[in-house]
Formats: C-alpha cells, sequence, structure tokens
C-alpha cells in the first residue's frame, strides 16, 4: 500500500525541492518592467505559505537605509499580507537560503542575525569573508 501512495506534492503537480530566494528572486526579476508603483507590481519571494518583498523595493523616503554590515550576509525582507499590506520586516541569512534552509531573524535589531552569523557560519564584522563551515 506504501508503495502505491503519491506524496502530496506529485498529486497538486509541484516541486517538492524548495526554491532559494536568489532562484525566487531571479526568476521574478525576469518578469520585471520599469514604472512600478504599487506593491502588487513588486516581485515576491515565498517561505512557506508566507509572502515577502524585498525591503529594497519598498520606498520610504523618510528612512536613512540599513548600514549593518550583516546586509552583505543575507536579505532585508518585508512581510506582504495577502491584502497587500506590509508588515514586519525580517534579516533572512543568505547562507542558510544556499542550504536550503529558511533563517529567518526579525530585523528590529541585528542581535539575533550577527549571533546566528557567528555560531552557524563563523562569520563575525571583522572577519566577514570568513569560510563557511
Amino acid at each position: 500500500m506504501a508503495a502505491q501512495q503519491q506524496s502530496l506534492e506529485t498529486l497538486l503537480g509541484i516541486s517538492s525541492q524548495r526554491k532559494s530566494l536568489k532562484q525566487q528572486l531571479d526568476a521574478a526579476s525576469i518578469k520585471a518592467e520599469s514604472g512600478r508603483t504599487t506593491l502588487a507590481d513588486l516581485p515576491t519571494v515565498q517561505i512557506g505559505c508566507k509572502r515577502y518583498i524585498p525591503e529594497e523595493y519598498i520606498a520610504n523616503k523618510n528612512r536613512k537605509g540599513r548600514r549593518s554590515w550583516i546586509q552583505a550576509h543575507g536579505l532585508f525582507l518585508t512581510e506582504v499580507s495577502p491584502d497587500l499590506r506590509t508588515l514586519q520586516t525580517y534579516w533572512a541569512c543568505s547562507k542558510c537560503d544556499e542550504r536550503g534552509k529558511s533563517s529567518l531573524f526579525v530585523a528590529t535589531n541585528t542581535t539575533s542575525p550577527i549571533e546566528h552569523l557567528r555560531r552557524s557560519h563563523m562569520i563575525t564584522e571583522a572577519d566577514g569573508n570568513a569560510d563557511e563551515d
């Protein structure tokens, strides 16, 4: 009986292999059009059942922009609700994404992402280009 069962992914015709954030953004940028003005027009990535827009695509003239060194090792993503409202912003680790893992950290401060980079990937601000573990 077990040999006859098919996975849910097969039955629904979806890939069981997770696409990385980079793959999703690359695919979305192919469809990119100039003159985007609404959230609905911006490329999104999906992690689990939630959708995110790279923070850099969301204009906010009152912000100075992020200056933390962790930006070189991940992406800042803003969660988008089904009715296209911006929600919480997160930092996603690029090293984990390359390995097929999702590591999201709330972006209100950088303590958790810094600790993650140090513990999981042996990367610190002083040696931001350390080898992978």
